[in-house]
């Protein structure tokens, strides 16, 4: 004798959810997280307690233990940490260069992202990238390198908890549509099924991305032609994102039309400069005549964090990532306020060029205090010509 189930569907969904429900408790969230965590090897890995932490200090305080093997790539164990680095090379042959470093690539078993006639987007195993990171820095003067790293743990947690989650749902859902005789109700829960798994699909892919992410590094060199003795530039992660950027547009300039920003804060634009919006990232920016460049930014001050502190921290930036020769002085403005000015020189193809930027700490009454930095970048002839000094005391 055939048995007939009349199941409506939100009767189905009540139950389902009820099951959840159930056991959403506080030790069976940890064990569902502990779960997620668990990799494909079948190795435990550690369950997440909060936030991600900074992966950079992680990281540094490993290769900074004794006997530590140098590497800047290497995470912190049970952590998931997905590297990139970056790269300003200059060569004699651009063209040669990019194919010497997609050979070198190839050979550390990664593969090309893309290429085109003047830089590469690579992906490396992340324990080749040492050595692949090695290869490429002979393949001319290295102008620029930043390396960086993001903490991607909880995601990855997240995302396994999630997919677990689904499949359990998916194999509950399937179950119900044997068992439901009503053609209503079969249609209902087979449209919830499509929907539970196209989501499941999705998530799946999305957390594929992720540990590609993990596993390769991925490499963004850039090359410029320039015949320059190669010199030896130590490799360093910053962790301040924000010292790190300064000085970096001054490579790859491009003026747009459209609307010009205005300034962040209010200071003396020297004479001859006019506003202008730039391709390269939203600042604001002046440029003259003869291709001097000023850009200015504002951040969040961090607390407890004082003038000296950011002179070493930006000089150290911009010795140690930009290339400049830079000297650094703080300096008294009219009005009593203390402000640090920066003077660096280096080589930009074949032509010196002069760099200098003011910076000071600005304290608000009702909102964070802040750190303003201005900068200007110009041939060494036209800077020597150019009084800044009034611009360096106008910052407030």
């Amino acid at each position: 004798m055939m048995r007939k189930y009349f199941i409506s569907v939100p009767a189905a969904m009540l139950m389902l959810a009820g099951c959840c429900a159930a056991t959403d408790t506080p030790q069976a969230k940890e064990e569902r997280w502990a779960e997620a965590a668990v990799p494909a090897d079948g190795a435990v890995a550690r369950k997440s307690t909060g936030r991600a932490r900074a992966p950079q200090r992680a990281v540094m305080a490993r290769e900074n233990a004794p006997g530590a093997a140098a590497n800047n790539f290497s995470a912190v164990e049970g952590r998931q940490v997905a590297f990139s680095a970056t790269l300003r090379i200059s060569t004699p042959d651009v063209p040669q260069a990019v194919r010497n470093a997609n050979a070198i690539v190839r050979k550390f078993g990664g593969y090309a992202a893309s290429l085109n006639d003047r830089g590469c987007t690579l992906k490396v195993p992340v324990k080749n990238a040492e050595a692949a990171l090695e290869e490429l820095e002979k393949l001319g003067t290295v102008n620029s390198r930043e390396i960086s790293s993001q903490d991607v743990t909880d995601t990855a947690f997240d995302l396994d908890m999630r997919i677990g989650n689904l499949e359990k749902l998916h194999a509950r859902l399937t179950d119900l549509v044997a068992k439901t005789g009503n053609i209503k109700d079969i249609l209902a829960v087979e449209k919830e099924l499509a929907r539970v798994t196209g989501e499941l699909e999705k998530l799946k892919a999305e957390r594929q991305n992720l540990q590609r992410r993990v596993d390769f590094v991925t490499f963004r060199v850039y090359f410029s032609a320039f015949a320059q003795t190669p010199t030896k530039v130590k490799a360093r992660k910053f962790l301040l994102p924000q010292v790190s950027n300064l000085g970096l547009w001054a490579d790859n300039l491009a003026i747009v039309t459209g609307e010009t920003p205005e300034a962040p804060f209010k200071f003396q634009l020297p004479k001859g400069f006019i506003p202008v919006r730039m391709r390269y990232k939203d600042s604001y920016f002046a440029v003259d005549d003869q291709d001097t460049v000023l850009s200015a930014v504002s951040f969040e001050q961090i607390e407890g964090a004082d003038l000296e502190f950011w002179q070493a921290s930006i000089a150290r930036a911009l010795r140690e990532l930009r290339g400049y020769e830079v000297k650094s002085e703080i300096k008294t403005a009219p009005n009593g306020d203390k402000y640090i000015v920066f003077v660096g020189e280096r080589l930009r193809g074949k032509e010196p060029m002069r760099y200098e930027a003011s910076c000071r700490i600005v304290t608000h009454c009702f909102s964070p205090d802040e750190v303003y930095i201005v900068e200007i970048l110009g041939t060494e002839e036209r800077m020597k010509k150019l009084d800044l000094a009034p611009m360096h005391q106008s910052v407030k």
